[in-house]
C-alpha cells in the first residue's frame, strides 16, 4: 500500500504542472471605455490597471487603429518615451516560462523602424518592428516572445520604449505561459547513442 501511495505521489509530481503566472490586463482592457481615440497616461497615473507608468507616458489607444485583441492597445511613446511595469505573481521558482506579447508600431510618420526593450528575470531584450506597408486600419500586429526561468515566486516585467518623440512601438496582448524546457542533447552525442542502439540490436541479433 505505502509503495502504490509513493508511485502515486511521485507521479502527480512529475506530471504536474507549474501552475499559471498571474499578470493582470495583459491586453489593457482596463480601465474601459472612455471618451476619444485614445488618452495620454503620464508617469504615477493609476488608470492602467495593474501596470505601473514608470515614466514618460503611453498612449492608451481605443479607436485610433487596429488592435492585436480586444478593444485597446497601448503606443509606447505618449508626449515622450514610455516604460511600464508590472509585478508578475504566482511564478513557481525554477519553472521555464514564455513571455509573449504582440509588436506593431504607429504608422504616423510611415517607414519607421519601431524599438522596444522587453525584460522578465534578466532575460529579454530590444525587439524591432517595421512600419513600413502599414497602416491604422492594417498594423500588422506580429508575436514577439522569450523564455524565462523564475528564481522567486515573482518577477518585474518591464516594457520601455526606445524611441524618442510622440510616435512610439505599440504594444498589445501581453501573456505568460508555462513551458517546458526539454535538456537539450548535442548533435555528436545523439548520434553516438543511436550508433551505440545499433550495435546493441545487432548483438542481440547475432546471439539469437
Amino acid at each position: 500500500m505505502k509503495k502504490i501511495l509513493l508511485m502515486t505521489a511521485l507521479a502527480a509530481a512529475c506530471s504536474g504542472s507549474a501552475g499559471a503566472a498571474t499578470l493582470l490586463n495583459g491586453s489593457f482592457e482596463a480601465p474601459g471605455t472612455y471618451g476619444g481615440s485614445f488618452q495620454t497616461l503620464v508617469a504615477g497615473s493609476t488608470a492602467l490597471d495593474g501596470w505601473t507608468i514608470e515614466s514618460g507616458s503611453v498612449d492608451l489607444i481605443r479607436s485610433y487603429w487596429q488592435h492585436s485583441d480586444g478593444d485597446y492597445s497601448l503606443d509606447m511613446n505618449g508626449s515622450a518615451l514610455g516604460i511600464i511595469s508590472q509585478r508578475v505573481a504566482d511564478l513557481v521558482v525554477g519553472a521555464y516560462y514564455a513571455l509573449s506579447f504582440d509588436m506593431a508600431g504607429n504608422t504616423y510618420y510611415g517607414g519607421t523602424i519601431m524599438s522596444l526593450a522587453a525584460s522578465i528575470e534578466g532575460a529579454g531584450g530590444v525587439f524591432e518592428f517595421d512600419t513600413a506597408g502599414q497602416s491604422n486600419s492594417d498594423m500588422g500586429w506580429v508575436t514577439q516572445s522569450f523564455q524565462f526561468q523564475a528564481t522567486d515566486t515573482s518577477a518585474l516585467l518591464r516594457f520601455a520604449s526606445n524611441e524618442t518623440g510622440v510616435v512610439g512601438p505599440a504594444l498589445d496582448n501581453v501573456r505568460i505561459e508555462e513551458v517546458v524546457a526539454p535538456v537539450p542533447v548535442p548533435a555528436a552525442g545523439g548520434l553516438l547513442l543511436a550508433g551505440l542502439g545499433l550495435i546493441g540490436l545487432a548483438r542481440r541479433r547475432n546471439r539469437s
